[in-house]
């Protein structure tokens, strides 16, 4: 059951209030990926990093709200990984012309298929429903 499922005669407990930080944490970030799909950005899959991606629980849940796969690195040192492929990237645009990016992250960057999460249509559908109502009270309360 979700956190935002529960009614109000639910007793809340440690778990619930852990999922419903996490839902809430989630769908903020979902506001922001409605953002990018406005301005015609699309993604295929979600490869999460930091100490939370470790979560299988918040994996599904990122795939459930987001509505695409979630799977994680298998480097778990992102920040130096990026700051790499960046450093290769100019390298590579300076002395031997135009590099794709996303050619030197298909070479370099390692995914762990074990750590895939895919959205349930179920939750999935429940989610966007409420990613509506979440972004709607959002506007109400930040209307000026």
């Amino acid at each position: 059951m979700t956190t935002a499922a529960m009614t109000s005669s639910s007793k809340p407990t440690q778990a619930n209030l852990c999922r419903a930080f996490m839902e809430g944490a989630t769908l903020g970030m979902r506001y922001g990926l409605n953002v990018m799909l406005r301005k015609g950005i699309r993604l295929t899959e979600i490869r999460l990093v930091g100490g939370g991606a470790q979560s299988s629980i918040w994996r599904q849940l990122m795939a459930d709200i987001f509505q695409i796969p979630v799977v994680l690195p298998v480097s778990t040192e992102a920040g130096a990984l990026g700051a790499a492929l960046q450093a290769m990237w100019c390298y590579c645009n300076q002395m031997e012309g135009d590099t794709a990016l996303t050619d030197l992250c298909t070479d370099f960057v390692h995914l762990d298929d074990t750590s895939r999460a895919q959205p349930h249509s179920e939750a999935s559908f429940f989610y966007a429903d409420l990613c509506i109502s979440v972004i709607s009270l959002w506007t109400m309360l930040c209307a000026p």
